[in-house]
């Protein structure tokens, strides 16, 4: 059975350029990963998304988190793309938007799973992807 998967980050981030980059872009550490986890899914459907779409800065122009509002905004519309799609899977990257969506109301008849962002697991755990890997796909496998 194809399987609708959904990945769900925290919020885009820039390029080199300034340029926002799309969600999970291939070139950045949560994307490198992203891109492992999508070749070892070939044939699944995966759709990318992050709870907030917009890069969030602080007034020296340097990145920080979206705030409960920012979310909770953006949250209705990832909402209704939920709702229109009916995935059946949801991946919650990080404790942010893991967080976050736990708190929301809401109905899906997918698998939601809770892992660490893959941002955090290459710049910091860089040793542990095969496992971070290996059991983000056992997760989804059940």
């Amino acid at each position: 059975m194809k399987k609708m998967i959904f990945l769900v980050g925290l919020s885009h981030k820039y390029g080199t350029n300034w340029e926002m980059l799309p969600a999970f872009c291939p070139s950045s550490n949560s994307g490198k990963i992203i891109t492992m986890i999508e070749e070892r899914l070939q044939g699944q459907k995966i759709l990318k998304y992050n709870l907030y779409p917009w890069v969030p800065l602080d007034d020296t122009k340097k990145l920080r988190y979206p705030n409960k509002q920012e979310k909770a905004e953006w949250w209705k519309i990832l909402l209704k793309i939920i709702k229109e799609k009916q995935p059946t899977h949801i991946i919650l990257f990080g404790k942010e938007v893991s967080n976050f969506i736990k708190k929301q109301e809401f109905t899906n008849k997918g698998k939601i799973i809770e892992t660490k962002h893959p941002s955090y697991i290459r710049s910091y755990k860089r040793k542990e992807i095969k496992d971070y890997l290996d059991n983000l796909l056992k997760e989804i496998s059940c």
